[in-house]
């Protein structure tokens, strides 16, 4: 793995491919793109789970729609970060994932376009696994990695204010979480623990919703200024959590469960940018319900940055652009080999017939 890494490493830095990126004249759109960690859909409150988990997006969701749209049917391009980030950050589609070093990312493009660039992280600089996915972030013109000891990701926050009110017209802000990886307890304060009993299902329940509380402090930040933002929020991959009381925790098992795959995709815009950009607002809730996936995300960030270019970005990959339409998904599997969706054998877990442990929300967590 560290020798294919390094190569395919090596391969991307010493790609030279002309770019005609350009941005629409006008627009001054920006767009934070939130990378989350091990966040499946089924444990959000926001897309059904029993668990109040997503206080902050249900309520948007129910008293301010028009700044708020989530996608109903998302699906990463797998169960491992090294595969699923790149997808999103590069215009490489998961069909095409074995030749992502021949691909730029979203940041050679709006560099090229006059975008600010913008990477944010929680997590370390450098990373085994994640070699492929730092040698594409280092794309990015400012790099900033959380250096207070935590994981915690709302200390990154910290970094924002002054980034968005830096003058820049457009930025292309990357948030990558730590999000909801296990060891899940050690991804929020002890203040957010919110689920009990003690165990490992109530603290991965607590993860998501302190990613929750995360974006609730990210939109407020982004409200407070008059430059147009939009928040995409979606997650890397889904998590397994014990499901059929098997005592399993994690992701990327040799073949996938769905709640490996099945993730969040939620757009959040600010006042600023549902009043000047209220078309393509609704273009985005018009399209909530059609299949979408991390092929989508780097076309829909060029699109809503207003920018083109005529050999990687399609409008129809693109979930703001009229022209959208459903194209076939792809999983990468563990032997690096892309299935179509509809052809993958999900793994169905056993029944189990073990005794399940209630999960209740805390008293100092409600309200």
């Amino acid at each position: 793995i560290l020798f294919e890494a390094s190569w395919v490493i090596n391969q991307y830095q010493n790609m030279s491919i002309p770019l005609d990126s350009e941005q629409n004249t006008g627009n001054d759109s920006s767009v934070i793109l939130v990378i989350g960690e091990a966040a499946r859909k089924s444990s959000m409150g926001l897309y059904g789970s029993k668990y109040d988990t997503t206080p902050y997006l249900s309520k948007l969701a129910n008293e301010s729609q028009e700044n708020f749209v989530h996608m109903s049917q998302m699906v990463s391009a797998s169960a491992t970060t090294r595969v699923s980030v790149p997808s999103m950050i590069s215009m490489s589609s998961a069909a095409r994932f074995s030749d992502v070093a021949h691909y730029p990312s979203i940041y050679r493009m709006a560099n090229t376009a006059g975008v600010e660039t913008v990477y944010l992280a929680s997590k370390a600089k450098n990373t085994f696994f994640e070699s492929v996915i730092n040698a594409i972030m280092q794309d990015n013109k400012v790099r900033i990695y959380n250096d207070n000891g935590s994981d915690y990701d709302g200390d990154v926050l910290d970094h924002l204010p002054e980034i968005i009110n830096d003058g820049s017209s457009s930025q292309l802000i990357t948030f990558q979480l730590a999000g909801s990886h296990y060891k899940y307890d050690a991804r929020y304060p002890p203040s957010h623990d919110c689920f009990e009993p003690a165990i490992e299902e109530a603290f991965y329940l607590s993860s998501i919703r302190y990613t929750d509380f995360v974006l609730s402090r990210l939109a407020q930040n982004v409200n407070q200024t008059e430059k147009p933002y939009v928040i995409i929020y979606t997650s890397d991959h889904g998590e397994y959590v014990n499901d059929e009381g098997d005592g399993i925790f994690g992701h990327g098992f040799k073949q996938f469960v769905k709640n490996e795959v099945e993730v969040p995709l939620v757009f959040i815009f600010n006042d600023a940018f549902a009043k000047k950009y209220q078309e393509l607002v609704d273009v985005v809730r018009l399209h909530s319900q059609i299949p979408v996936s991390h092929d989508n995300i780097s076309h829909t960030v060029l699109g809503l940055l207003g920018i083109s270019d005529s050999k990687y970005y399609s409008s129809s990959y693109d979930i703001t652009s009229e022209a959208f339409l459903e194209h076939e998904r792809f999983i990468v599997d563990m032997s690096m080999k892309d299935v179509p969706i509809e052809l993958y054998s999900f793994r169905q877990p056993p029944l189990s017939n073990s005794e399940r442990a209630e999960i209740k929300l805390q008293p100092h967590c409600s309200g």
